[in-house]
């Protein structure tokens, strides 16, 4: 057998009976599933894959594995003296370190696989869709990357343990190379910069791991890795073979071998440098779902589509988000030519590459980090913000290849109602601009002006009224719905407002006393459960998340407002038995007049769900279920909005979910396989 895999075997079977390596695997597992579980539950929303999340989790902690898997790999022999006897058999020196070094990799990818392993069972368990819907190619290329920085971390710690004979100084020393000098050494940086990680970009060891998952491969992280791990190994032969040079005579060759050492390092650092100055990378079509990435509408938009449409990506490749925005910009094109829509040119222009270009850009009135499509003369931009998506890149192209309406969405104001320019978490700036992008604008009213409401209204919203309506404002709503006005009303309360006015137009209001069966929280209340209409058929399996939620029931007192023609009361989602959103239509059963406009309300008891704090921090269709009461009040039924995003991370489980999430990853699973070493080490030591 080759001394190379005679002494990895010895290593990879040392540590199969210390105990040490027995409780480092579950501590890592315990680490990683951790991290994982809370980088997980913060991305929910997000157009993160969890194979993306696994990845960005281990890579911190896995220097630490690294590190002390091989901290004692050279201190046993040059401690008792072995040492002496392998350099007197006739083995080159490189043998025995690749052998060590081979061993405590195999270990490190060993406990990787592992806590990838355990990974993918809890996924599978608690929702299959998080394996089934993703691609684990995903998965895949953070392994890949992840096991490019474990040979960095092990050739690190194995050339450490040689230089110092210690394992305890070996592990502190090796920390301090791979974790403490890149991550303190970036963030010093940031301190000291004045523009931060806008000019040095984000962490180069966790830009890795994004890029990789990506797919968006550097050469020169490539060479960074093979490059560093190879000096690492060649120093650690150095000071092997210094060992064979003791003596006052051989002092000089000593100090030429440490300098073929330092040489080593520079020669490295040069090649790496001149890898980097070309920028060489490599674009994989690198795909996080195994399904239809897109939704059913965004298809529609893009078959629609036609001519040739330019999008031009207006970003620093150190922007965080360019990664993933240039990633979605290409499958977007991609699958917009294969659907037989629009041709999209893309194109990337960095202000740092590119100055030319980007001072077109500015000229034209750009912003930087934003995607800007251009069709003949119109222009669309959309900004890389967190509002980024293929929902924003569809609207953007259905804009530039349909003529824009010309209706408004009127907004009362006057009576303590949410603020549409208000960027708190408890105002609706986030829902505004979702109203802009489906083409409306946004205007506001006051009922108490005696001026008539403004023939391009397409409804009115009272979002959240807290004070009441006089009888004059209630009088002109009243108005409005009997010429085939249409009403939205998001309920703050069971009282003041429109509700006392309410059970006249068909609806009535009530609070809800019970406790929530189903919560993310605790205090707000998940909806699960739809009727049968337009308005939310597309939402189907989907979940909306209210905070205060009220009771809504039919009234019979309808008739004596509106008329003597027929009220449909429909029922749109309910939660607990009770019905949180209906709508009351006048004139739509049989027997009604065709000709008249029907009059249209639609109520919903609770006007949180559609606040900035709600929408950024909970996974939900409430964005999608309020454009759609627009589009059906407006009467634009077709197009209607499909729940969250094809490509949106959904986790699917509430607080008591998300505990037994941690509980099984994090502890059951990673103890059963700690329970398994430290038996199978017992078992070893027993048997020597």
């Amino acid at each position: 057998m080759s001394p190379i895999w005679l002494t990895a075997g010895r290593v990879f079977g040392r540590a199969r009976t210390a105990f040490t390596n027995a409780l480092l695997t579950p501590v890592f597992c315990v680490c990683a599933a951790g991290l994982f579980a809370c980088d997980l539950f913060a991305a929910e929303g997000t157009r993160q894959a969890p194979g993306l999340l696994w990845s960005v989790s281990v890579s911190p902690i896995l220097p630490f594995l690294a590190v002390f898997l091989g901290m004692n790999t050279w201190s046993d022999e040059i401690h008792s003296g072995r040492i002496e006897e392998m350099l007197s058999v006739a083995v080159p020196e490189r043998d025995y370190v690749m052998g060590k070094f081979l061993g405590v990799l195999l270990l490190t990818l060993r406990d990787l696989l592992l806590s990838l392993a355990l990974t993918l069972l809890t996924l599978y368990f608690f929702n299959a869709k998080l394996v089934l819907d993703y691609s684990l190619s995903a998965f895949g290329a953070g392994f890949f990357i992840l096991a490019l920085q474990a040979v960095l971390w092990s050739a690190v710690s194995v050339s450490s343990s040689a230089w110092t004979g210690s394992a305890a100084l070996s592990a502190v020393i090796s920390l301090c190379l791979a974790v403490l000098m890149p991550r303190c050494g970036w963030f010093a940086l940031q301190a000291c910069a004045p523009q931060g990680s806008l000019r040095f970009g984000p962490m180069p060891l966790d830009a890795h791991v994004v890029d990789f998952v990506t797919g968006h491969v550097p050469l020169s992280a490539l060479a960074f890795y093979i490059l560093a791990a190879l000096a690492a190994l060649y120093i650690c032969t150095n000071r092997i073979c210094e060992r064979r040079y003791i003596g006052v005579a051989n002092r000089p060759r000593r100090w030429a071998v440490r300098g073929l050492s330092v040489l080593s390092l520079a020669v490295a650092t040069l090649a790496w440098m001149l890898v980097a100055r070309f920028g060489l990378v490599l674009e994989l079509p690198a795909e996080i779902g195994s399904g239809e990435r897109f939704s059913a509408r965004t298809r529609h938009i893009m078959g629609e589509s036609q001519g040739e449409i330019r999008a031009v990506v207006f970003a620093s490749r150190k922007n965080p988000g360019f990664r993933t925005s240039a990633g979605l910009i290409r499958a977007f094109a991609r699958e917009t030519a294969a659907l037989g829509g629009a041709h999209i040119l893309v194109r990337y222009v960095d202000p740092f590459w590119d100055p030319a270009a980007a001072s077109r850009l500015v000229n034209a009135g750009v912003a930087e980090d934003s995607i800007v499509f251009e069709k003949g003369n119109r222009r669309e931009t959309v900004p890389l913000d967190a509002g980024f998506g293929e929902q924003a890149c569809a609207l953007a192209v259905q804009r530039l290849t349909l003529p824009s309406r010309s209706r408004s969405v009127y907004w009362t104001t006057g009576h303590k109602e949410c603020s549409l320019v208000d960027y708190g978490a408890w105002g609706l700036s986030s829902i505004a601009r979702a109203v802009v992008m489906e083409g409306y604008r946004n205007q506001t009213l006051d009922l108490s002006d005696n001026k008539p409401i403004p023939e391009d209204c397409a409804l009115i919203v009272v979002a959240g009224a807290r004070t009441e309506f006089s009888r004059l404002e209630g009088s002109r709503l009243e108005s409005y719905l009997r010429q085939g006005g249409r009403l939205l009303v998001l309920l703050a309360s069971d009282r003041g407002g429109l509700s006392s006015m309410l059970p006249a137009w068909g609806i009535r209001p009530k609070a809800v006393r019970a406790a929530p069966k189903n919560s993310l929280t605790g205090t707000d209340r998940v909806v699960s459960g739809f009727g049968n209409h337009a308005i939310v058929n597309p939402l189907e399996g989907e979940r909306l998340v209210f905070d205060s939620s009220i009771a809504l029931e039919p009234s019979v007192e309808s008739t004596r407002i509106l008329g003597t023609g027929p009220v449909a009361f429909v029922d749109l989602c309910r939660a607990d038995g009770v019905c949180l959103a209906a709508l009351s239509e006048y004139g739509s059963a049989p027997g009604a007049d065709v000709a008249a406009r029907p009059a249209r309300l639609i109520v919903v008891g609770d006007v949180g769900f559609v606040q900035n704090a709600r929408l950024e921090n909970s996974v939900s269709a409430n964005r999608e279920f309020f454009l759609n009461c627009i589009s059906y009040l407006a009467g634009v039924d077709a197009l209607a909005e499909t729940g969250v995003a094809a490509d949106q991370l959904v986790v699917g489980l509430d607080r008591s979910g998300r505990m037994r999430f941690v509980l099984v990853s994090a502890v059951v699973l990673p103890g059963a396989c700690g329970l398994v070493l430290l038996l199978r080490a017992l078992v070893g030591r027993r048997r020597k």
